[in-house]
């Protein structure tokens, strides 16, 4: 992060590794932060074991707050993963997802945020180290 004023920042989201890129239409986005006043709500843990859906209510609290959510799915299971997300302000969400073994993780998000609102909405997968049918599947 990227320091503007003694307590504002700036978050840089999809950063660039090299600005030569830009031909490829890929760009960065600067958003405007407050570290200083960021609300912390943790960070809320999904294990899911059988196959029936995972249910995640995420709300923004304050002017600035950010949230971390992470699902993870028991070697062999196929689960729906149903993510609502509420912004009134500035909301920085981080979903991350952990596929174990032979199991599909499918995530449906609903968006709901208010006029003037910011919602970063940051998503990641991960599946178990050396199985290649794992990491195939993970598309975000």
């Amino acid at each position: 992060m990227e320091e503007t004023m003694k307590t504002k920042n700036r978050l840089i989201v999809d950063q660039l590794p090299v600005k030569t890129w830009n031909r490829l239409n890929v760009n960065e986005a600067v958003i405007e932060w407050d570290e200083d006043h960021t609300a912390d709500l943790g960070t809320e843990t999904f294990t899911a074991e059988a196959g029936g859906p995972v249910r995640i209510a995420a709300r923004g609290e304050g002017e600035f707050s950010r949230k971390q959510v992470k699902v993870e799915a028991a070697p062999g299971t196929r689960i729906t993963v149903y993510e609502q997300m509420e912004a009134e302000q500035h909301f920085h969400l981080h979903t991350t997802l952990v596929a174990h073994e032979n199991a599909v993780i499918r995530l449906v998000q609903l968006q709901d945020t208010r006029e003037g609102s910011l919602l970063h909405n940051q998503i990641d997968g991960h599946c178990e180290i050396g199985r290649a049918s794992c990491r195939e599947r993970v598309a975000i």
